[in-house]
């Protein structure tokens, strides 16, 4: 406990992106906390009496544990909703990776999805993602993507439905979230690399 009572104050700004998770922590101890009071009143749950010298014996009985319940929520995740207003982007998307890549590399990254296995052809389970956000935040977000050229219309038939990808938020600072794109689904259609490639410097 030396180091705990030693310590300075510390907040969110001092956790940085960890601060969500500290605070989903406190969360699920209040759910516990709540859910014992309730367990403490009941008839029907067997703990032992207090000690002799006054003290509280342990909760439950020795043996086998029973799962009794579950959390509703999803504990100590960093995870959060798009907020339009807390992300920052500089400048517009500018770099031409091609002359860095060898030939084989190069034809990927500009034709990716002719190298992409075909969808129609895939079999296994997709997973579930999507644009965290509300529909008035959905708007802001493509506005603010749209305005610093990372938005784009595409033809209908260039988009695999089942296995397009989300977007969700972590906290980056107090004012600031960093954009994360889910591309689970996506990546389920490529196919993984074998070589070993050298750079000559």
């Amino acid at each position: 406990m030396d180091d705990w009572v030693s310590s300075d104050v510390f907040g969110p700004e001092e956790m940085g992106r960890v601060a969500p998770k500290v605070e989903s922590m406190e969360d699920v101890l209040k759910q516990l906390e709540s859910i014992a009071h309730e367990l403490r009143t009941s008839t029907s749950c067997r703990y032992f009496p207090e000690t002799h010298d006054g003290k509280q014996g342990p909760l439950l009985m020795r043996g086998r544990g029973e799962v009794v319940g579950k959390l509703d929520s999803c504990p100590f995740s960093t995870f959060k909703p798009v907020e339009a207003d807390r992300l920052k982007f500089v400048g517009v998307p500018s770099f031409n990776p091609v002359p860095f890549l060898d030939k084989q590399s190069a034809d990927v990254y500009q034709n990716p999805l002719q190298f992409s296995l075909d969808p129609d052809s895939f079999s296994g389970s997709i997973p579930f993602v999507q644009v965290h956000c509300s529909r008035d935040e959905k708007m802001k977000l493509f506005s603010l993507l749209d305005s610093c050229n990372r938005l784009g219309l595409q033809r209908e038939s260039d988009i695999r439905k089942n296995f397009a990808s989300g977007l969700f938020s972590v906290v980056k600072s107090l004012s600031l979230d960093r954009l994360i794109l889910d591309s689970r689904p996506a990546n389920l259609l490529e196919q993984g690399e074998q070589r070993w490639i050298g750079l000559a410097l």
